[in-house]
């Protein structure tokens, strides 16, 4: 079979002949799918739902075929009876992930196949899907989706997401789905005890490799994938393999990832040549740009291409799979892939937000929960210092928690990237030694020299007991310098019967670390040819932070009414200041002096919320030092951080309520002013998991 090449997607078929125990994640959002008809089905769907405890209310049962390929009209009342059930037990919306077993259909067959044209363009997409595909989308928005002949592709709304999966049937209409098959029972069970047992990321060997023959316009990009996901692993220091030389790698030792052509290489030899004999870790996955690796998972399914059960056999505790030709354009991309499942995402997540499509022709073998195991765990992966004003130290911290079983030593910390001169860390006296169990607050600071975003990372480095080797740990950091704020007068009055009145615009440079100059003063609006800036004045004019000036504005007189006018302060400040010119007849008032306290505001966006929310909040227009507090509905507060030094105006930073149980919450922000008062606003919270 000759290779067909389709813009911008592809056929990617060829023809041719000291492990700790990790803590077990809930699986009550689980649904089990098992084929009573199928000895096989009904063993591994009793083994896992013993090692997962998974109730019996959370697995269904139905009876059919033992074939792999099961056709569109006895699934669809399949389909029917499964939504039915879900709903009579209240599991629609409590449901996240879907686990089938060998024994149910791989794949469901329609008579619609794809189409081509004359010039071998693709013009339509048949309907035949894999049995998880279909599951997928069961009870949600998108169903009608399932089976449909098509135009184009559905995009996965799940797909390069960076949150962990939740659905819901407006905004995420799917589950995500995942298969324990393998050639045996034997190795089915393997990889549910392997995902019990899950190794680091950095304990094993990532492999990459890519084909150079495939450097081109149609196939490129998936080499791409492969070279980004070398640099996203080697900045997370991980040990990776990453060949680009031509060969097929083989024999690769203790293996934790792994991405490859698979017998599309064109040096693999192709079929059962393109296994790559490695010996593979507890909790390893791997994907293979095959089109049709998952076609099958029985024992002497034929060759041609490459067969991802295969990986399984070998000791791969996850991989995915193909079951119809799919186009290179849906692989799990191993950059997101990889990334994902380094961070603290499960396997499902991982192949899941990596992966574009969804209505379509993919298996995703493995226990869908399985993660790697975490060392040292941050409380968050970054950290926002939000906005601060440049030359002010903002202060937060991050908590890291050992997580690994055995004591380890916190060696020290630095600063990588280019903005990482304006991070600190510390003060913290190292080495310091975390027991099992225990956190440490990692103390960060932020201090801007630029009015731009920047960012930077933290590299922790640390060391298990009874372990000669360094880890790190990685922390993003980003913050935000900007412009100094001018307070200004909101009006100045003048007698109308005056003439050559001289007032003051009272102007602050509110930010006391910061320098401004005020650059031109433009005087508009109807009156405008009765006001003029004092001669005296020159541009530009510098304000060192905290200084005040009192600009004279000069009001020729004579009007006999009100007479209205604009006086716009142009300046290296936040923004441009409009301060209001009046003269009024008969006005005798003393003059107003600077800008009063502004207003306060806060707001908590998604609430309720699960486990982070966004608050905004305003800071009044003298600014102070602002504080974050959270009580709990005992009165007892649990949260206090500090957010630095804030201008005036307004902010926002990210809540993090992982670590708190559900419940009613009240946020403080207390801001204390430069005078030393104390102004505070209260917001209700509602934290459900």
């Amino acid at each position: 079979m000759r290779l067909r090449y389709i813009l911008p997607i592809l056929f990617i078929g060829t023809g041719s002949s000291v492990l700790r125990a990790q803590t077990t994640a809930s699986y009550n959002d689980v649904l089990l799918i098992v084929n009573d008809s199928s000895r096989n089905s009904v063993t591994i769907g009793d083994y896992f739902a013993q090692r997962r405890h998974i109730p019996a209310a959370h697995i269904y049962h139905f009876r059919a075929d033992t074939s792999e390929t099961m056709d569109s009209a006895t699934f669809i009342p399949l389909k029917w009876a499964l939504q039915g059930w879900m709903r009579s037990h209240n599991l629609v919306d409590s449901i996240n992930y879907i686990v089938t077993t060998k024994g149910c259909p791989l794949r469901i067959a329609t008579r619609q196949w794809d189409q081509f044209d004359s010039t071998g363009k693709l013009v339509a997409l048949g309907g035949q899907s894999s049995f998880e595909d279909c599951l997928a989308l069961i009870n949600g928005v998108d169903s009608v989706r399932i089976l449909s002949t098509r135009t184009q592709f559905y995009q996965s709304r799940y797909y390069n997401s960076t949150e962990h999966f939740k659905h819901n049937q407006q905004t995420m209409p799917y589950y995500l789905v995942t298969r324990l098959d393998a050639y045996t029972v034997d190795q089915v069970k393997g990889i549910i005890l392997k995902a019990e047992n899950p190794v680091a990321a950095d304990d094993g060997l990532w492999v990459l490799d890519l084909d150079p023959t495939r450097d081109n316009a149609s196939y490129g990009i998936g080499n791409t994938w492969l070279r980004d996901a070398d640099s996203i692993l080697r900045q997370k220091e991980l040990h990776v393999m990453f060949d680009e030389q031509g060969a097929y790698v083989h024999d690769q030792k203790n293996v934790v990832g792994y991405a490859s052509w698979g017998s599309n290489d064109n040096a693999s030899g192709g079929g059962e040549a393109a296994k790559p004999r490695n010996t593979w870790l507890n909790g390893s996955i791997a994907e293979t740009y095959v089109s049709t690796g998952g076609r099958s998972f029985q024992p002497g399914a034929g060759y041609g291409q490459s067969l991802v059960a295969d990986w399984i056999a070998e000791g791969a505790s996850a991989v995915k799979g193909y079951t119809d030709e799919p186009y290179l354009i849906v692989m799990a991309e191993p950059d997101i892939l990889f990334n994902r499942y380094t961070s603290g995402f499960n396997m499902a997540e991982s192949y899941w937000s990596a992966s574009p499509l969804i209505a379509w022709r993919q298996v995703v073998i493995g226990d869908p929960k399985m993660m790697l195991r975490t060392n040292l765990s941050a409380s968050s992966e970054s950290l926002d210092f939000n906005s601060g004003p440049r030359y002010m130290t903002l202060s937060d911290s991050v908590w890291v928690r050992n997580t690994s079983g055995v004591p380890l030593v916190v060696k020290g910390a630095s600063m990588l990237g280019a903005d990482s001169l304006d991070f600190t860390f510390g003060p913290l006296t190292v080495p310091k030694t975390i027991q099992p169990g225990d956190s440490l607050a990692l103390p960060l600071g932020f201090r801007p020299t630029a009015y731009r975003l920047e960012g930077a990372r933290v590299r922790v480095a640390y060391r298990l007991a009874g372990d000669s080797a360094d880890r790190v740990l990685f922390v993003s950091l980003t913050g935000t310098g900007v412009r100094p704020f001018l307070a200004a007068s909101d009006t100045v009055d003048f007698d109308a019967n005056i003439a050559n009145s001289v007032r003051s615009i009272h102007l602050r440079n509110a930010t006391p670390t910061d320098t401004m100059n005020i650059t031109k003063i433009t005087i508009g609006g109807t009156a405008a040819a009765r006001f003029k800036v004092d001669p005296s004045v020159t541009f530009p004019h510098r304000l060192i932070g905290g200084e005040t000036w009192d600009l004279p504005i000069v009001y020729l007189g004579g009007a006999t009414s009100t007479e209205l006018a604009t006086a716009t302060i142009s300046s290296t400040a936040s923004r441009t200041t409009i301060v209001r010119l009046r003269a009024t007849p008969g006005f005798s008032g003393v003059e107003d002096r600077p800008v009063a306290t502004g207003r306060m505001d806060l707001t908590c966006t998604p609430n309720p919320f699960g486990a982070r929310t966004l608050l905004r909040y305003r800071v009044p227009v003298e600014g102070g030092m602002a504080e974050l507090e959270i009580v709990d509905a005992s009165g007892q507060m649990v949260v206090q951080r500090s957010l630095g030094a804030q201008i005036g105006g307004e902010h926002a930073t990210v809540f993090d309520a992982s670590g708190l149980a559900s419940g009613s919450y009240l946020c403080r922000l207390v801001v204390t002013m430069p005078d030393g008062r104390t102004r505070t606003m209260v917001q209700s919270l509602l934290h459900e998991q």
